[in-house]
């Protein structure tokens, strides 16, 4: 799939590069109205009508309806012994996920199939309405969830169906394919008549509906908990991991028997701990201390609440009084600092994760392993004001074997966001931990840098890339490919190439000024080879009337 470059587009968002010849620079992709993912849309006459909040861990009240956003690709479940087969541990030595369950490698699960998108609640006439959406969903006989409702800490139960944990409740409402069933909590009585389940395959949702026969919120303030599993539909129970996980059963298991893979209402995940970190030295250094701190997939809390079989941590307030009398108040959804956000890409080859297909080092062409129609990016928005003439815009683009979140948290995010007025840090997951940038990781940049100008008000005139080892491969290559996108780039542990593939070239460079940075003990790339590749693709300014060719300078100097 490569990118051609762009034609003439109607622009979505002044945020976006224009030229008055009409011909826009960059990939056409960068230009595509919004894509739509069924999971982010409300079905017609469902009477759900809020829009998704698209910030990772946020919640609101809108319109009669409360809604959590989840994070995507977080459904580890508990920190146990890892399972040796494990995409996440053998792909990303660079992004340690904190838990270590495994899905079944038999069909529907998709490496995926526990991972909760989003949660919803409502007050209807004569019931409570739950919707929980999920990003994969293929046979929902395979998948089971828990929602705890109500209860007075620190009294704590366990929840039914051998979830393997425990929180405080007064009734679990537990749903499996179009199965639903309530239970009080204190005595394990099933409550009739039973809740109803509806399921949207196509908008990977299940609704269900719980009469107020049963349970009658009224205009009180609830406790809800939610947690996500697999289903065993033989024995009827949650499906307990193993050692290993095979075609029909979970692997890395849990030292509570904690079978829940994700849960609701986790807005104060922990980033990264980059004092910790900044002990490293070598690449094996690194690698070891992400595992010690292995907050890359923002399921830090939850890993380690799972291994306790406790998650009394993890609950939202819920008001329905709020709900009843249709108030908006999106007061804890964040506007600035380290966000992840959920966009829809106009590319899927499936669901799920396939870890069967990996682009490999330096692909040529790839679609990479998170094939599906929703893809993460992490963000960083400066605090205060919105600047007169817009953000700038940082394109921060991770190392191999890492993942989006790699910047979360540290200096390099935040000292490249403040200066001049201000600029956001973009760091997109380009669909792969090694996907080089190319083919569809490459788009996958140019998609988030759209979605990002169609929620945030951009400066194009100060856009600028950088990135460490392949990310600063990719900062190379991208703006080699690209020079009209970026007013300058930084490299850093990388070399530059001018092979002449994939539209690289030094030549385009002519205009963009370049920082290329390299320490004498990197592992990577050494020095002596950057200068080598430097030297033997140095080109000279080419001569216009006699006079060299003036260099792009960045507004006001603001970059520097």
């Amino acid at each position: 799939m490569a990118l051609a470059p762009a034609s003439a587009l109607a622009a979505p968002a002044s945020s976006l590069p224009t030229v008055t010849s009409g011909v826009r620079p960059g990939p056409a992709i960068l230009y595509e109205p919004p894509a739509t993912a069924p999971q982010l849309t409300n079905a017609p006459g469902s009477g759900w009508t809020a829009p998704p909040i698209l910030i990772s861990g946020a919640h609101e009240y809108y319109d009669g309806e409360y809604v959590y956003q989840g994070y995507l690709f977080d459904d580890h479940g508990a920190s146990g012994v890892p399972d040796p087969n494990s995409g996440y541990l053998n792909s990303f030595l660079f992004a340690a996920a904190a838990g270590t369950l495994t899905y079944p490698t038999g069909p529907g699960y998709d490496n995926n199939a526990a991972d909760l998108l989003e949660f919803r609640v409502r007050p209807a006439e004569s019931a409570t309405d739950f919707r929980i959406t999920l990003n994969t969903l293929e046979n929902p006989a395979l998948v089971g969830f828990t929602i705890a409702i109500g209860g007075d800490p620190p009294t704590e139960y366990a929840w039914p169906d051998e979830a393997g944990v425990k929180s405080p409740a007064q009734w679990f409402l537990t749903v499996h394919g179009t199965t639903a069933v309530l239970t009080d909590a204190a005595t394990g009585e099933v409550v009739t008549p039973a809740p109803t389940v509806q399921v949207d395959l196509t908008r990977r949702q299940f609704e269900v509906s719980v009469p107020h026969a049963d349970w009658d919120p009224g205009a009180q303030t609830v406790r809800l908990a939610a947690g996500v599993g697999l289903w065993d539909g033989t024995d009827g129970h949650y499906l307990i991991a193993g050692a290993t996980a095979t075609a029909t059963t979970p692997g890395g298991a849990a030292p509570s028997g904690a079978a829940l893979f994700d849960l609701a209402f986790r807005g104060n995940e922990p980033l990264p701990d980059w004092q910790l970190m900044g002990l490293s030295w070598t690449m094996g250094d690194s690698a070891a201390m992400e595992k010690v701190t292995p907050c890359f997939w923002r399921e830090c809390d939850q890993a380690k609440a799972l291994a306790a079989g406790d998650v009394s941590g993890f609950y939202a307030d819920v008001d329905f009084g709020k709900l009843l009398s249709d108030q908006t108040d999106t007061s804890a959804v964040p506007q600035s600092g380290a966000m992840d956000r959920i966009f829809a890409s106009h590319f899927s080859w499936g669901q799920g994760v396939n870890f069967s297909d990996p682009c490999g080092r330096f692909p040529t062409s790839c679609h990479g392993m998170f094939v599906g129609n929703l893809q993460p990016y992490a963000i960083y928005v400066p605090p205060g004001p919105v600047p007169k003439q817009g953000f700038g815009l940082t394109l921060l683009l991770h190392a191999a074997t890492a993942n989006y979140n790699e910047y979360m948290g540290s200096r390099n995010q935040t000292e490249m966001a403040d200066r001049g007025q201000g600029a956001i840090v973009l760091t997109p997951m380009a669909r792969d931990p090694e996907g080089d940038y190319t083919d569809a990781t490459e788009a996958d940049v140019f998609e988030a840098w759209a979605d990002v100008a169609r929620h945030y008000p951009l400066d194009p005139s100060f856009t600028d890339i950088s990135g460490y080892s392949m990310g600063g491969g990719g900062t190379y290559k991208l703006i080699e490919r690209w020079p009209d996108l970026f007013a300058r780039g930084f490299g850093a542990a990388a070399a530059p190439m001018d092979d002449g593939t994939q539209g690289q070239s030094m030549a385009s460079l002519r205009n963009d000024p370049i920082l290329t940075w390299i320490s004498s003990g990197d592992e990577g790339t050494t020095i002596d080879e950057q200068e080598q590749s430097i030297s033997s693709a140095r080109v000279a300014q080419p001569p216009v009337h006699g006079r060299p060719v003036p260099r792009r300078r960045s507004p006001d100097a603001r970059h520097q």
